[in-house]
């Protein structure tokens, strides 16, 4: 099990206020897969990858709107800190913990 492996809760603070959801992730060699689930809907974690203690992975959202979403985090423990670049709306922070 890596560092990663599991669900974690996400908060994604968004120019429309914060937005919640989940992520259940698990690592095969330096490769992740999973999924992402938020707003009602579940979708596959795609171009997963996992170095060290940075996590890169990308979402294509489809609730509120169709939306493509590259995730790039850092795991310490049971907390994880970094960012998405969220389609016109650009880099926003992202926190979470383990759930």
């Amino acid at each position: 099990m890596s560092a990663f492996d599991g669900m974690w809760s996400i908060t994604i603070a968004s120019p429309i206020g914060p937005q919640h959801g989940t992520v259940d992730v698990k690592q095969n060699g330096a490769a992740l897969s999973g999924t992402a689930t938020a707003m009602g809907s579940t979708v596959d974690i795609e171009n997963g990858r996992l170095e060290g203690d940075r996590a890169q992975f990308t979402i294509n959202m489809v609730r509120p709107m169709p939306m493509k979403m590259d995730f790039d985090l850092i795991i310490d423990g049971d907390a994880l800190t970094g960012g998405t670049v969220a389609g016109n709306f650009g880099r926003m922070a992202v926190t979470g913990q383990r759930a």
